[in-house]
């Protein structure tokens, strides 16, 4: 399900968003989820993560921001994969390394010659997330 916020850069109510998102799925039968965001999207990602631990398996995100993720310190051992382009001259790598610092672990990999939108290696993000979401949220799902 992809959330789409009623005010971008707004925080507060892109995780009152996520929120309402996360009961419609429960209301339907989900139990456990994959929250990721790029962006501003990461910030909400890990918000949402730590505002609903119990509830997620895998935590996601791509060219972050780290302003707004303080929540992420309440995700315990949940999953944390952070990709971020080298050459971000947007929000540099050291914003996913900052999350990673505040979480206290996660996986983060930057990607040479690659700028915020990661489009040169959008295929390549595919395929990590796909495989990190695979080998992960089995065991991560009856938590």
């Amino acid at each position: 399900m992809a959330v789409n916020y009623r005010k971008a850069g707004d925080l507060s109510l892109s995780l009152l968003d996520t929120c309402a998102a996360v009961d419609l799925a429960m209301r339907n039968g989900t139990e456990r989820f994959v929250v990721l965001g790029h962006s501003f999207g990461g910030a909400v990602a890990a918000q949402a993560a730590g505002t609903f631990p119990h509830l997620v398996a895998v935590v996601i995100t791509y060219a972050t921001q780290s302003g707004g993720c303080e929540e992420v310190t309440r995700i315990g051992d949940t999953p944390l994969l952070l990709l971020h382009g080298e050459h971000d001259s947007i929000l540099g790598p050291e914003n996913s390394m900052m999350v990673q610092a505040l979480a206290g672990h996660g996986d983060v990999r930057t990607f040479p010659k690659t700028d915020h939108l990661m489009s040169k290696v959008a295929d390549e993000i595919a395929g990590i997330t796909g495989e990190w979401v695979r080998d992960r949220f089995d065991e991560n799902a009856g938590r």
